[in-house]
């Protein structure tokens, strides 16, 4: 196991098709990863750790890209989702695991907002490579 995720604030995905452990919708944190396996050892504050691949696991964009996108999109005045998406890039930015946390629970309850600071681990997974591998 690599622990190069370690600590990393994750979501998994509510539509989780096999769940025989019933951590759907949950968030929780990484403990550990088995990349080349596929496997991501996650815990929760109030349950026992559960295994995972990467697709199941939600994380955040970095903050340089939900500001991006948050620039690119016009929303209504005084839009709740706006406040929310605000209030994400603010808490992703300070880094800190209860930050974090606070930040996926805003986006878990949003989900209108998702698609802009949201992502399955995977692909932010295979970005990373492909970016490291283009150097």
């Amino acid at each position: 196991m690599t622990d190069e995720l370690q600590g990393q604030c994750v979501w998994v995905h509510p539509e989780l098709s096999y769940d025989p452990d019933k951590k759907r919708d949950l968030i929780g944190t990484i403990v550990a990863s088995d990349l080349a396996a596929d496997i991501v050892l996650v815990s929760f504050e109030d349950s026992m750790p559960g295994l995972f691949s990467t697709d199941a696991l939600f994380v955040f964009k970095t903050a340089e890209d939900i500001n991006t996108l948050l620039a690119g999109t016009i929303f209504p005045d005084g839009n709740p989702a706006l406040e929310a998406l605000i209030m994400i890039n603010f808490l992703v930015r300070k880094d800190s695991p209860e930050d974090q946390s606070l930040a996926m629970e805003l986006a878990r309850v949003h989900k209108n907002i998702q698609p802009f600071c949201l992502e399955p681990l995977k692909g932010q997974l295979a970005r990373t490579q492909s970016l490291d591998w283009s150097r």
